[in-house]
């Protein structure tokens, strides 16, 4: 064997805590047949005697090595157990470490949660596990939110509205014992107004005089009873212009944006002249949402826009002559929701965007970038998440 240069390739070595890389600095050539040999191939290492062999501190393969001590952990298995059983045996001495860990700091965690305030609140609650077998059992979860999407407080409880007065008392006792004002709006999924007097959820608040209003996305999911199927080809086309007349878009926030997707246009397509159609062709919803504000039109603006559309299509049917709309139950809908067009309207004075962030360039502008605080179907995801880590089919 002579020298014939240096080995340029480095070996990556997985250990149990890091990684580290080895690097061969001679790289041997056979005397004989000229073929250049890896310095810690096993033709080489097998020269040595055991104890300079065990110095070598990883086992190598052809594309990554493991440290000894991790080798050493494999050697316990006995005659028909593979290497999978250590990974799910590290698995779990893993979670349980993180648990502990999470556990020696539970004070820590309570004080954040509790020190958790807001302007906006949202109540919502859904239905987490159903059946025959669920019966006198934590079926419903209730959360409350604020406008951030942080969780100020969650409670199982075995049926719809039961036990929300401890809940609600609680989160009043927590703004009082920190000296914080009450929000200025609660948005709720139901229960939101009267015709006696308080809404029932101030009346878990008490003595909070704060507004009420009824999450828009649940007011216009109730229209749905009143249509002959979800599946209907013209569904989607109803609930978006059903949105239409509950929504405006500031007209500032859409001059805004449509200068900056002009300008991004003619920088993706030079020396082509666009027209008015077509840059609003290529301005997403999802770019509305993220930089434009929308407000509600008003009670009786909202009632007439809602009783057109459904004149206009009240009649309309897909190819097999279904008819999108059951006129009896939508009648009954339409009489029942109209109570309750006040109690989706926008708390006068009150701003329910926030901008995040120092702006978005798009094109040559700089646009600003709002998180709406409206509304409490924000909470739908977190049920989500706690239906995934809470047990129960």
């Amino acid at each position: 064997m002579h020298h014939s240069g240096i080995y340029t390739k480095v070996q990556e070595v997985i250990d149990l805590d890091s990684r580290y890389y080895l690097v061969g600095g001679d790289y041997p050539r056979c005397s004989k047949c000229m073929i250049p040999v890896c310095p810690w191939s096993t033709e080489v290492l097998s020269q040595l005697d055991p104890a300079h062999r065990n110095r070598f501190p990883a086992v190598l393969t052809t594309q990554l090595a493991l440290d000894r001590k991790c080798v050493t952990m494999l050697k316990p298995r006995t005659a028909g157990n593979r290497s999978s059983y250590l990974q799910q045996a590290l698995e779990e001495w893993f979670e349980t470490v993180h648990a502990n860990e999470i556990l020696s700091h539970l004070d820590e965690m309570k004080g954040v949660i509790t020190s958790t305030y807001g302007r906006i609140l949202k109540l919502d609650s859904t239905k987490k596990l159903r059946g025959h077998s669920c019966a006198d059992t934590a079926t419903w979860m209730t959360n409350v939110s604020n406008e951030c999407g942080q969780v100020l407080n969650c409670v199982l409880t075995t049926g719809e509205g039961a036990g929300l007065e401890d809940l609600c008392q609680g989160i009043v006792k927590r703004y009082q014992d920190a000296g914080e004002p009450e929000p200025d709006v609660i948005y709720v999924d139901r229960d939101g107004c009267s015709e006696t007097g308080a809404p029932p959820v101030l009346v878990w608040f008490r003595p909070w005089k704060t507004k009420v209003r009824l999450d828009i996305f649940h007011f216009m999911r109730r229209f749905t009873t009143g249509l002959t199927t979800e599946h209907h080809p013209l569904y989607g086309t109803f609930c978006s212009k059903l949105s239409g007349c509950i929504f405006e878009w500031d007209q500032d926030d859409i001059c805004r944006l449509k200068e900056a997707k002009r300008s991004e246009l003619k920088k993706k397509h030079a020396g082509h002249a666009l027209t008015e159609a077509q840059v609003l062709a290529n301005i997403s919803s999802s770019e509305l949402a993220r930089h434009c504000k929308r407000r509600t039109r008003g009670v009786e603006e909202t009632r007439s826009l809602i009783q057109g559309l459904l004149e206009s299509m009240w009649e309309l049917t897909d190819t097999s002559g279904l008819r999108l709309i059951n006129p009896e139950s939508m009648e009954r809908v339409w009489e029942t929701q109209q109570k309750h067009l006040t109690c989706i309207q926008d708390p006068p004075g009150l701003d329910l965007y926030t901008k995040i962030g120092s702006g978005l360039q798009k094109g040559d502008k700089v646009l600003d970038v709002f998180r709406c605080g409206r509304g409490s179907s924000s909470v739908e995801s977190f049920h989500r998440h706690q239906c995934t880590f809470i047990p129960g089919k």
